[in-house]
């Protein structure tokens, strides 16, 4: 992980990459699964993006969310610079967008509406 690391839950807490690894080590959050999906990855120079959808177990809820992660190559290596969570399905407080779901293969091109 990058030192300026910054990770935003699906929540909206947003933290530091100190904050974080407090929060995955004396946490109140129990992590019973994590299952991911349809993942992309690519690459820009020493510029990397991910993006999928995962599903995970906390206690005896389980939640669906989308994230983007974004890194950067230096000293060698991969760092997560930045990681972005958004709730998806039912917790939306309106619900998911019109199309979300929908197989990209079924959707026109930007700017139409999928079915």
């Amino acid at each position: 992980m990058a030192e300026e690391l910054v990770y935003v839950h699906a929540s909206g807490l947003r933290q530091t990459k100190a904050e974080y690894l407090d929060g995955l080590l004396h946490g109140p959050l129990s992590y019973t699964s994590i299952a991911i999906s349809d993942r992309t990855a690519k690459v820009f120079g020493k510029v990397g993006f991910t993006r999928a959808l995962y599903t995970i177990g906390v206690g005896n809820q389980t939640l669906r969310s989308s994230y983007l992660s974004v890194y950067v190559h230096r000293n060698r290596r991969w760092q997560l610079l930045s990681w972005q969570t958004t709730p998806i399905d039912s917790q939306m407080p309106f619900g998911p967008p019109q199309g979300f779901g929908t197989p990209s293969s079924q959707c026109p091109p930007v700017g139409g509406p999928c079915p």
